[in-house]
């Protein structure tokens, strides 16, 4: 989980990524080792239901053409690195 913040960090810092999507991408790396949020937490977070967060992480992580080619990986590996922890069945809560 380090290592994918310390990653989100370099693409905020580099304005790869907006702070916004800094925000939404730091969220999804905190909760990538539960399966993702419940739909109460992503509805008091950032008001939308799990399938519209994902795209809106989607979004967030899809490569600008002003990325140079190690963002543009780095943005692929993180955002098929945090769907496959979102699409897997939770194996705690986290409370």
């Amino acid at each position: 989980m380090r290592q994918s913040l310390r990653a989100c960090d370099l693409l905020a810092s580099v304005q790869s990524i907006s702070p916004s999507d800094r925000a939404l991408v730091a969220f999804a790396i905190e909760w990538a080792p539960y399966g993702g949020a419940d739909a109460e937490e992503l509805f008091i977070k950032f008001g939308v239901q799990r399938n519209r967060f994902l795209h809106l992480l989607q979004a967030a992580m899809t490569p600008r053409p002003s990325d140079l080619g190690h963002l543009r990986n780095l943005k692929t590996t993180l955002f098929n690195d945090l769907l496959r922890a979102w699409n897997e069945t939770p194996t705690h809560s986290r409370k």
